[in-house]
C-alpha cells in the first residue's frame, strides 16, 4: 500500500497532512519573512516590527473568536446536512464583521498616540499601515473559518501559502528599495488583499446557495467561551514579545524576538494538528462517538510530542549552528537560549492541543486555568525583569505548569467518568 493511499484511508492523517503541509509552507514563508527582516532591518526596527505584529495578534482576538466559532458552527451544520444554513451563516457573519472591522479600525486610529508612547515607537506610519489591514482581516476570519468547517483543508492551506509567499517576496522588494519597516508591513496588507480574493472566489458555491435562516440565539454562550479561549491563547503566544519590548532596550527586544521566532517553529507543528482537531473532534462529539474523539486527542498529543521531541533534540545538540544559519553571527552569543525557547514552544503546543480539544467537546471549566496563565506572566514579568534569561524562565515555567495542569484535569475527568460507569 502506498503512503498516499494509507493517508487517504485515515481522515486525521490525511487532513492533518494537508493542513500540515500548507501550514509548514506558509509558516516557512512567514519565518523567512521575519528572518529576512531580522537581517535587512536594524535591530531597533525589527524589534518594532515584532511588537507591532504581537499587538496585531492581540487585537486580532475578535477575529480569531469569529473564525473558531464559525468553524465549529459550520461543522455542526454540515453534520446535519444543511448547506443552505451554512450559506445563511456565512452571509450574516460576513456583513457583521464588515461593520465590526470598520469600528475597530476607528478605535485603532484613535489610540495610536498612546500605543506609540507605550511601545516607544519612532513613528506612527507603520502602525497606521497595520491598522489599514483590520477590516480585511475581519472578513478573512469568517471565510477562513468556513473552509475548515466544510473540511476544505486544501483550499485553506493554499490561501495560507499564497498570502505568506506574497508577503515574503513583496517585503524583501519593498525593503530593498529603502521602504524599511513601512515596506515590511505594506507587504502584509497587499498579500492579505490578494489572498482574500482567492478565498472569496473559492466560496462562490456557498454564496450561490439560497440561504435558509438558522437560529443564532445559542451563540451567546459560545461567543463568550471562544472569546476567552482565543484571548488566552493569543496572549500566551505574543505577550512575551510585547512585554520584552516594554521593559528592555530596542536591541535586546530584537534579540528576544528573533529567538522567539525560532522557538515557535515547534509550536507551528501543533497549530496544523489543532486546526484539524477542532472540526473533526466537534463532528465526532456531535454524533455521539465519544471514544473516537478521545482517541483523536491522544493521537494528536502523540504527533505533537514526536515533532517537538525532534526539534528539541536539534536545539540541544546544535544551537550555535542553527542560530548562525537562521539568524546570523550577531545572534550567536545568545545561542544557549535556543533550547529554552524550544521548550516554551513545546509547552505551548501541548496547551494548544488540550485547549482545542476541551473547546470541541463543549467544556468550559478549563477556561479559568487557561485565562489565569497570561495574567500570571504579566505579574511576574513586571516584578522580575532583570535580564532576558530571567524573563525567559518565567514564560517557560508558567507554560510548563499550565500544560501539566490541563493534562492533569484531563486525567481526573477521565478517572471520574470511569468511576461513574462502574456504579
Amino acid at each position: 500500500m502506498s503512503v498516499y493511499r494509507w493517508l487517504l484511508e485515515r481522515p486525521l492523517y490525511k487532513n492533518s497532512f494537508i493542513f500540515f503541509v500548507g501550514t509548514i509552507l506558509a509558516g516557512l514563508a512567514g519565518y523567512l519573512y521575519q528572518l529576512a527582516m531580522s537581517r535587512m532591518l536594524s535591530l531597533s526596527d525589527f524589534g518594532e516590527l515584532s511588537s507591532l505584529l504581537g499587538l496585531l495578534a492581540l487585537v486580532g482576538v475578535p477575529m480569531a473568536v469569529v473564525s473558531t466559532l464559525t468553524t465549529r458552527q459550520v461543522s455542526m451544520l454540515q453534520v446535519r446536512g444543511s448547506s443552505a444554513s451554512v450559506s445563511y451563516l456565512t452571509r450574516i457573519l460576513t456583513r457583521g464583521v464588515i461593520i465590526g472591522g470598520g469600528l475597530l479600525l476607528l478605535i485603532f486610529l484613535l489610540i495610536g498616540p498612546w500605543v506609540k508612547e507605550y511601545l516607544h515607537l519612532d513613528s506612527l506610519r507603520p502602525y497606521y499601515i497595520l491598522a489599514a489591514a483590520l477590516p480585511l482581516s475581519f472578513i478573512m476570519s469568517i471565510w477562513r473559518g468556513v473552509l475548515p468547517g466544510l473540511q476544505r483543508f486544501r483550499i485553506f492551506s493554499t490561501s495560507q501559502i499564497i498570502e505568506s509567499g506574497l508577503k515574503l517576496f513583496l517585503a524583501i522588494g519593498f525593503v530593498m528599495v529603502t521602504w524599511g519597516l513601512e515596506g515590511a508591513l505594506a507587504a502584509q496588507l497587499i498579500a492579505s488583499a490578494i489572498a482574500a480574493c482567492f478565498v472569496g472566489w473559492s466560496l462562490r458555491d456557498i454564496f450561490a446557495i439560497p440561504p435558509v435562516p438558522v437560529s443564532l440565539s445559542h451563540l451567546r454562550v459560545a461567543v463568550a467561551t471562544v472569546f476567552i479561549w482565543t484571548l488566552a491563547l493569543a496572549a500566551l503566544q505574543s505577550m512575551d514579545v510585547i512585554l520584552v519590548k516594554r521593559f528592555f532596550v530596542p536591541d535586546e527586544a530584537g534579540v528576544y524576538a528573533a529567538f522567539s521566532l525560532l522557538g515557535k517553529i515547534i509550536f507551528f507543528g501543533a497549530t496544523s494538528i489543532a486546526g484539524v482537531l477542532l472540526p473533526m473532534a466537534t463532528e465526532l462529539y456531535e454524533t455521539g462517538k465519544h471514544d473516537a474523539h478521545r482517541r483523536l486527542l491522544y493521537l494528536s498529543l502523540a504527533l505533537v510530542s514526536g515533532l517537538a521531541g525532534l526539534g528539541l533534540m536539534l536545539y540541544w545538540l546544535a544551537p550555535t549552528l542553527i542560530v548562525r544559519i537562521f539568524l546570523g553571527a550577531r545572534y550567536v552569543p545568545f545561542a544557549d537560549y535556543l533550547f529554552w525557547f524550544g521548550v516554551m514552544g513545546f509547552c505551548l503546543s501541548v496547551v494548544q492541543i488540550l485547549a482545542t480539544y476541551f473547546l470541541s467537546i463543549e467544556r468550559r471549566w478549563f477556561l479559568f486555568i487557561l485565562g489565569l496563565a497570561p495574567l500570571l506572566e504579566v505579574v511576574l514579568v513586571y516584578q522580575f525583569h532583570g535580564s532576558l534569561l530571567a524573563v525567559l524562565k518565567i514564560f517557560v515555567t508558567v507554560l510548563g505548569l499550565l500544560a501539566i495542569a490541563l493534562f492533569g484535569c484531563l486525567l481526573l475527568s477521565r478517572a471520574r467518568r470511569l468511576a461513574e460507569s462502574e456504579i
